[in-house]
């Protein structure tokens, strides 16, 4: 099951027995006990580098590699599972949808509801910030004066922050 390498280690070669092992049963699914990517995706020490389990486990159980373009994904949600049947190969726009779907994903009507949102609580109104826009005076000044550091008004002055509602084709949001 191991070989050794060149400077005398042994390098890790799983297979399915050793990663089922590594897994504990959680109702349908197989669920990863061991080091895992901050999304909660298994990684393990596997031919001398780190493996995606996930992958590694389809690959084993296919007898083939994935394809160009696929990820492997578990149909119950958990980032963790290894379950074979829940295991599943799509493609990368499949994911972006099934992702899209959960509400993973931002769009630019939800970014601009957050941003009136926060807007209610902000202590600048939008006139204020108008009133920042057109003042010339130092940035450092202007910023002083309302309370605020020097980048976040050359933000506002650039219209990287608290872009105009109004004006935009999202602005009806309410």
């Amino acid at each position: 099951m191991t070989a050794p390498k060149p400077h005398g280690r042994t390098r890790i070669v799983l297979d399915l027995r050793q990663i089922y092992g590594r897994c504990t049963e959680d109702g349908d699914c197989l669920l990863w006990g061991h080091a895992t990517s901050a999304s909660g995706i298994p990684y393990a020490q596997h031919n001398g580098a780190t493996a995606n389990v996930r992958r590694l486990t389809w690959t084993l159980q296919h007898g083939m590699p994935i394809r160009h373009q696929q990820q492997i994904t578990a149909t119950c949600g958990n980032p963790r599972c290894l379950s074979p049947d829940h295991l599943r190969a799509k493609s990368v726009a499949e994911v972006h949808q099934a992702m899209a779907a959960m509400g993973r994903y931002t769009s630019p009507v939800s970014s601009t509801k957050k941003a009136i949102g926060r807007r209610k609580n902000s202590k600048w109104t939008i006139d204020d910030i108008r009133a920042i826009r057109s003042d010339d005076r130092p940035a450092k000044v202007v910023a002083d004066e309302h309370g605020m550091s020097k980048k976040y008004c050359l933000q506002i002055k650039a219209g990287k922050a608290w872009r105009e509602l109004e004006n935009s084709v999202f602005g009806a949001v309410r």
